[in-house]
């Protein structure tokens, strides 16, 4: 008889034990995720539905997630249920895709978590298309435990199968009766009235217009429910004749969706009573959160300094919405509403001499507006407007002081002359002009100021042709001679002006 090798037979014991004590710390921490039921035979045509489920009887859950897989030649998905869901929060509402043949969850359980061996997820309700052996299983999964770390502890995914087979044609009979007789008081049989669900009427107070844009992200949808209604489907995408997909028992009347892209999305609503789901009403809203961009200002005048109605070009863009309108404002004047007629061109109204401010908005749809400004100047006296040849009419007699008056007159263009070169002072050094466009208003200016002066010059000549005519009064001589002294000034001043104005 062989001998026992106790060494050998006590490690061998060492590792049944720690099996023992590690098998039931594994098993305690497993969670599954399965279909019920599992197998099945229908008709083709018929409908039939199959529920996911979670188990996870020795651990609490806090989520699952998982892509339930279908052959999309044979079955056909109809809707989905969230009825008697042990989730009460949703990540990702669930959704179907019958091209792909795939059904996709992924919910969440508040604290403190799920523990139990069926726990439903949801329920997918199928319609059989062609027979054959359909299986449905889940290709992939997650179960998180309720630990504060996320542990994913699945260690299964279930699947079913089914037999689909064609429907069964039911022989019809032709019996010979005979002839009833009418009867001699007609009874009128009664019928039934119920008929299918009616189609909902849907309402948004955020978003009433369905043709109109809207600024904000949330949106509220409430419908009519008639007391016969015992269930309700909804969608939100951006197909404007979808299928809703979730249900809700006991039917809801109202729902409110939050965060929601920039675009144009619609909304899905429709009702089943007794006798079975209605027609889809479908609700178009139009969402945009962003202001416009490349918002820029460009004259368009040939010469923005002389222009007194000058030109602006405005040029905006809105990626979602698209521009609807501009509200200009210049000054402190009241802001005005400018539609575009395609030319993207704006003419101000005639504006005075001096320093100008142009805001403008450029806003979109939805009201969200982007805003710019421009500064600009207008010279006081516009060159071009000023005559070139004066003519003096020699053979007319024109007394003293209706010769002073000319003078003076003359006087105050020269000082208008002035002011207007400091106002372009200012120009210059807001718009820095190169150094060809210095040179030419400066020939301007010399020649401007050459022409009033031999104005004035025409002016004294008749005073002194009158004043052989008609002695003039001391106190008229003495203006004529302070013209000539401040028309003297003034040559000096506008000179000593020019040269600081192109000095700099």
């Amino acid at each position: 008889m062989k001998k026992i090798n106790f060494k050998t037979l006590s490690f061998l014991g060492a590792i049944l034990f720690g099996l023992v004590l590690l098998w039931p710390a594994n098993h305690a921490s497993a969670a599954s995720l399965y279909l019920s039921p599992s197998s099945g035979s229908y008709e083709v045509g018929a409908s039939f539905s199959v529920s996911a489920y979670v188990s996870s009887a020795h651990q609490a859950m806090n989520a699952a997630s998982g892509v339930i897989s279908f052959p999309a030649d044979k079955l056909q998905v109809t809707s989905l249920s969230k009825s008697g869901s042990v989730f009460s929060l949703w990540a990702q509402e669930p959704s179907f895709s019958n091209s792909a043949g795939t059904v996709n969850f992924e919910g969440i359980v508040l604290n403190p978590g799920y523990k139990g061996n069926s726990g439903r997820i949801i329920t997918i309700n199928f319609k059989i298309k062609a027979a054959g052996s359909a299986p449905v299983s889940l290709g992939s999964g997650a179960v998180l435990a309720n630990d504060g770390k996320g542990t994913n502890i699945i260690s299964g995914l279930g699947s079913a199968k089914f037999s689909l087979k064609e429907k069964a044609e039911i022989p019809v009979v032709t019996l010979e009766t005979t002839p009833e007789v009418a009867p001699t008081s007609e009874v009128k049989p009664t019928t039934e009235t119920t008929t299918v669900a009616s189609t909902p009427q849907i309402s948004s107070d955020t978003n009433p217009d369905q043709n109109s844009w809207y600024a904000s992200s949330n949106v509220n949808f409430s419908w009519n429910l008639p007391s016969d209604i015992t269930a309700v489907r909804l969608a939100a995408d951006k197909e404007p004749d979808s299928a809703p997909v979730v249900s809700y028992i006991p039917p809801i009347k109202e729902k409110s969706l939050s965060d929601m892209e920039d675009g144009v999305w619609y909304f899905h609503v429709q009702f089943k009573n007794k006798k079975g789901w209605g027609e889809i009403a479908h609700y178009r809203f139009q969402i945009d959160t962003e202001k416009p961009t490349d918002f820029s200002i460009v004259s368009a005048s040939t010469n923005l300094a002389t222009d007194t109605q000058p030109k602006f070009i405005f040029t905006a863009n809105d990626k979602t919405s698209g521009i609807d309108r501009y509200e200009i404002k210049i000054d402190d004047g009241e802001a005005i509403v400018w539609q575009d007629d395609g030319t993207h061109q704006y003419k101000t109204p005639v504006l005075a001499p001096g320093n100008h401010t142009l805001a403008v908005k450029a806003l979109d749809k939805a009201g969200n507006f982007l805003e710019q400004s421009n500064f600009f100047s207008i010279e006081s006296l516009p060159v071009q407007t000023l005559p070139i040849n004066p003519v003096v009419k020699e053979n007319v007699n024109l007394s003293p002081s209706l010769i002073i008056f000319n003078i003076l007159a003359l006087i105050i263009s020269i000082l208008a002359l002035v002011f207007s070169t400091f106002l372009f002072t200012k120009n210059l050094k807001m718009q820095k002009k190169d150094g060809k466009k210095i040179k030419e208003t400066e020939l301007k200016l010399h020649r401007v100021f050459r022409v009033l002066k031999e104005d004035v010059e025409r002016e004294i000549a008749m005073y002194e042709k009158t004043k052989k005519k008609r002695r003039l009064k001391p106190e008229e001589e003495k203006i004529v001679r302070r013209l000539r002294k401040d028309l003297g000034l003034a040559e000096s001043y506008l000179d000593k002006e020019i040269s600081k104005i192109f000095k700099k």
